[in-house]
Protein backbone atom coordinates (compact mmCIF):
# COMPACT_ATOMS: atom_id res chain seq x y z
CA UNK A 1 0.00 0.00 0.00
CA UNK A 2 1.40 3.40 -0.94
CA UNK A 3 1.73 5.83 1.92
CA UNK A 4 -0.10 8.89 0.60
CA UNK A 5 0.89 11.06 3.58
CA UNK A 6 4.37 11.84 2.33
CA UNK A 7 4.47 15.19 4.15
CA UNK A 8 4.47 13.40 7.51
CA UNK A 9 6.74 10.64 6.23
CA UNK A 10 5.03 7.87 8.19
CA UNK A 11 7.48 5.07 8.95
CA UNK A 12 10.50 7.09 7.89
CA UNK A 13 13.69 7.07 10.01
CA UNK A 14 15.86 9.06 7.60
CA UNK A 15 13.99 12.02 6.06
CA UNK A 16 15.86 14.07 3.47
CA UNK A 17 15.03 17.56 2.22
CA UNK A 18 16.69 18.21 -1.15
CA UNK A 19 17.07 21.56 -2.90
CA UNK A 20 13.43 21.65 -4.07
CA UNK A 21 12.25 21.51 -0.39
CA UNK A 22 10.09 18.42 -1.03
CA UNK A 23 10.83 15.99 1.82
CA UNK A 24 11.27 12.35 1.02
CA UNK A 25 12.48 9.30 2.90
CA UNK A 26 15.80 7.48 2.46
CA UNK A 27 15.21 4.61 4.93
CA UNK A 28 12.07 3.20 6.59
CA UNK A 29 11.56 1.89 10.12
CA UNK A 30 11.44 -1.91 9.85
CA UNK A 31 10.75 -2.29 13.59
CA UNK A 32 7.17 -1.14 12.95
CA UNK A 33 6.81 -3.29 9.83
CA UNK A 34 7.73 -1.04 6.89
CA UNK A 35 9.93 -2.25 4.05
CA UNK A 36 13.50 -0.98 4.50
CA UNK A 37 13.77 0.81 1.15
CA UNK A 38 11.13 3.46 0.37
CA UNK A 39 9.48 3.71 -3.03
CA UNK A 40 9.29 7.20 -4.53
CA UNK A 41 10.36 8.66 -1.19
CA UNK A 42 7.55 7.08 0.87
CA UNK A 43 7.54 4.07 3.18
CA UNK A 44 5.36 1.12 2.24
CA UNK A 45 4.05 -1.90 4.06
CA UNK A 46 4.88 -5.35 2.67
CA UNK A 47 2.14 -7.33 0.87
CA UNK A 48 -0.79 -8.43 3.09
CA UNK A 49 -0.22 -5.48 5.49
CA UNK A 50 -1.55 -1.91 5.55
CA UNK A 51 -0.64 1.34 7.30
CA UNK A 52 -2.48 1.56 10.61
CA UNK A 53 -1.55 4.79 12.36
CA UNK A 54 2.24 4.81 12.19
CA UNK A 55 2.83 1.05 11.86
CA UNK A 56 2.08 -1.76 9.41
CA UNK A 57 -0.73 -4.03 10.58
CA UNK A 58 -2.71 -7.00 9.37
CA UNK A 59 -5.50 -6.35 6.87
CA UNK A 60 -8.65 -7.59 8.59
CA UNK A 61 -10.92 -9.56 6.27
CA UNK A 62 -8.37 -10.57 3.63
CA UNK A 63 -8.19 -14.22 4.76
CA UNK A 64 -4.58 -14.08 5.95
CA UNK A 65 -3.52 -14.30 9.59
CA UNK A 66 -0.09 -12.72 9.67
CA UNK A 67 2.84 -13.04 12.08
CA UNK A 68 2.43 -9.79 14.04
CA UNK A 69 -0.94 -11.03 15.37
CA UNK A 70 -2.99 -7.83 15.49
CA UNK A 71 -5.78 -10.19 14.38
CA UNK A 72 -7.03 -13.16 16.39
CA UNK A 73 -8.74 -14.72 13.36
CA UNK A 74 -9.29 -13.84 9.69
CA UNK A 75 -11.88 -15.81 7.75
CA UNK A 76 -11.70 -13.72 4.59
CA UNK A 77 -14.55 -11.29 5.26
CA UNK A 78 -15.63 -8.52 7.61
CA UNK A 79 -19.00 -10.04 8.51
CA UNK A 80 -19.84 -10.45 12.18
CA UNK A 81 -21.92 -13.47 13.22
CA UNK A 82 -19.91 -16.15 11.41
CA UNK A 83 -17.38 -16.76 14.19
CA UNK A 84 -14.75 -14.18 13.22
CA UNK A 85 -16.04 -10.64 13.76
CA UNK A 86 -15.72 -7.60 11.51
CA UNK A 87 -12.71 -6.64 13.69
CA UNK A 88 -11.06 -10.08 13.24
CA UNK A 89 -11.73 -11.21 16.81
CA UNK A 90 -13.22 -14.61 17.74
CA UNK A 91 -16.91 -14.22 18.62
CA UNK A 92 -18.62 -15.61 21.71
CA UNK A 93 -19.72 -19.22 21.15
CA UNK A 94 -17.18 -19.89 18.38
CA UNK A 95 -13.64 -21.23 18.07
CA UNK A 96 -11.39 -20.42 15.13
CA UNK A 97 -8.60 -22.68 13.85
CA UNK A 98 -5.91 -22.94 11.18
CA UNK A 99 -5.50 -19.29 10.22
CA UNK A 100 -2.11 -18.61 8.62
CA UNK A 101 -0.31 -16.41 6.11
CA UNK A 102 -1.65 -18.70 3.36
CA UNK A 103 -5.00 -19.97 4.70
CA UNK A 104 -8.05 -18.25 6.19
CA UNK A 105 -9.27 -19.10 9.68
CA UNK A 106 -11.96 -21.77 9.97
CA UNK A 107 -14.47 -20.85 12.68
CA UNK A 108 -16.95 -23.31 14.14
CA UNK A 109 -19.84 -22.88 16.54
CA UNK A 110 -19.15 -24.43 19.95
CA UNK A 111 -21.67 -22.50 22.04
CA UNK A 112 -24.83 -23.71 23.73
CA UNK A 113 -26.48 -26.70 22.01
CA UNK A 114 -28.76 -25.72 19.17
CA UNK A 115 -32.40 -26.74 19.39
CA UNK A 116 -34.02 -27.69 16.12
CA UNK A 117 -37.76 -27.81 15.65
CA UNK A 118 -39.15 -29.32 12.48
CA UNK A 119 -40.88 -26.70 10.38
CA UNK A 120 -41.61 -28.51 7.10
CA UNK A 121 -41.05 -31.80 5.27
CA UNK A 122 -41.30 -31.84 1.48
CA UNK A 123 -41.07 -34.93 -0.67
CA UNK A 124 -39.16 -34.47 -3.92
CA UNK A 125 -41.28 -35.91 -6.75
CA UNK A 126 -39.74 -38.79 -8.74
CA UNK A 127 -36.77 -39.00 -6.36
CA UNK A 128 -36.26 -40.92 -3.17
CA UNK A 129 -35.44 -37.67 -1.36
CA UNK A 130 -37.00 -35.22 1.01
CA UNK A 131 -36.33 -31.70 2.16
CA UNK A 132 -36.43 -30.98 5.87
CA UNK A 133 -36.71 -27.38 7.10
CA UNK A 134 -35.97 -26.54 10.72
CA UNK A 135 -36.21 -23.57 13.02
CA UNK A 136 -32.97 -23.13 14.99
CA UNK A 137 -32.65 -21.69 18.49
CA UNK A 138 -30.71 -19.76 19.60
CA UNK A 139 -30.71 -17.98 16.24
CA UNK A 140 -27.32 -17.59 14.58
CA UNK A 141 -26.71 -14.75 12.16
CA UNK A 142 -25.16 -17.09 9.62
CA UNK A 143 -24.77 -20.82 9.29
CA UNK A 144 -22.54 -20.74 6.23
CA UNK A 145 -19.50 -21.99 8.18
CA UNK A 146 -21.30 -24.85 9.90
CA UNK A 147 -20.95 -28.34 8.45
CA UNK A 148 -24.42 -29.66 9.26
CA UNK A 149 -23.52 -33.23 8.28
CA UNK A 150 -21.11 -33.29 11.23
CA UNK A 151 -23.16 -31.16 13.63
CA UNK A 152 -26.68 -32.56 13.16
CA UNK A 153 -27.69 -36.12 14.00
CA UNK A 154 -31.05 -37.28 12.65
CA UNK A 155 -32.84 -40.04 14.53
CA UNK A 156 -35.93 -41.58 12.93
CA UNK A 157 -38.18 -43.58 15.25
Amino acid sequence: MVNSQCSTLIGCITPITPVNSQQYCAFCNQSVGFNAVPINGACHCPPKYEVQGSVCGDICGDGFLMVNKSEVCDDGNRISGDGCSSLCKTEVGFQCFNGSATLPSNCVYVGVPLKLSLNLIERVDSLNEGVFKFNIKPPLLTLNRMNCSKEVTLVCE
